[in-house]
């Protein structure tokens, strides 16, 4: 169905009388005409341009088959956006009796549960015509059989990934995530992938950014206002959207394979893997780098 659109009503000010003698006004507004020529033609333009992004999102939207996957909340194309399913949640607490499975001390179990939660999500298959609308351009799937789809990772799966290894970080001995070498120097790969997770993290935040009100209680017991985290959201339906990317899971297994002209070449034995280079330099970074566990 085509949507009618409304357009915005056009302001108008009162009628009022002009504060100068007739004679004055006209003077006045031949120095007027003069002095803001230019601006009137600069704010015409921009307005000018402001209507027609107007018209071209919401008076002539796109019929629903060319919608369906184009836009995520009016944002980039995304092969999963016509996965997207707005659900009501309520967030928990994550104190004491008001906890999620994910949290507590570590164990195996949870372990497997932080696992499912993005470990197929970061190579996802789509087709060529997928790929043809992305933005951000990208390989042919490098798996053979799959050579002719495309692969791309969903940015959330990136994010849980990096939220696991903050995680794992607070227990270095069980995950052998130590920062902190024996002489006591600390490990600039280590750190810095760290570094990066955290920055990552900030950005998807901050680029989402989450406006769900969180209101604030009263305990008369304790006469103390608290914010109650526990407060209704709409999100995105995340089962689904990690169910139809596990179904298109890419089994790279070298980062170094490249489908050319519709054939997958190995480059694992060409000259040395650039990430153990870059590995090797990160982990020697110079003088420069000189932090220790008395700098934590």
């Amino acid at each position: 169905m085509q949507k009618t659109c409304r357009l915005p009503t056009e302001f108008k000010g009162a009628d009022e009388s002009p504060l100068l003698p007739d004679s004055e006004v006209a003077s006045f507004k031949r120095r007027a005409i003069m002095s803001v020529g230019s601006k009137a033609l600069s704010l015409s333009i921009l307005l000018n341009l402001s209507f027609a992004l107007y018209l071209s999102f919401f008076c002539f939207p796109l019929s629903q088959s060319q919608s369906r996957g184009r836009f995520m909340d009016l944002g980039l194309y995304s092969p999963a956006s016509e996965h997207v399913e707005h659900v009501p949640y309520v967030f928990k607490m994550a104190f004491l009796d008001d906890t999620s499975p994910y949290q507590g001390w570590p164990d195996d179990e949870k372990d497997q549960l932080w696992q499912d939660m993005y470990s197929k999500g970061m190579a996802v298959r789509i087709d060529e015509e997928s790929a043809n609308r992305l933005i951000n351009k990208t390989e042919h799937a490098p798996v053979v059989g799959m050579e002719h789809d495309y692969v791309v990772g969903l940015d959330v799966f990136h994010q849980l990934h990096c939220l696991n290894m903050i995680r794992q970080s607070i227990y270095p001995k069980r995950y052998n995530s130590s920062i902190i070498r024996q002489d006591g120097t600390i490990d600039f790969l280590a750190w810095s992938h760290l570094d990066h997770c955290i920055e990552a993290i900030r950005e998807s935040l901050t680029c989402s950014a989450d406006v769900s009100a969180v209101p604030y209680r009263w305990h008369p017991e304790t006469k103390i206002a608290e914010p109650d985290i526990r407060s209704v959201h709409v999100c995105r339906n995340f089962t689904k959207i990690r169910d139809w990317a596990f179904e298109r899971f890419v089994p790279m297994t070298s980062k170094r394979m490249h489908v050319e002209d519709g054939v997958v070449v190995d480059y694992s034995g060409a000259g040395r893997d650039p990430e153990l280079v870059l590995a090797q330099k990160l982990a020697n970074p110079g003088a420069h780098w000189n932090k220790t566990v008395h700098d934590l």
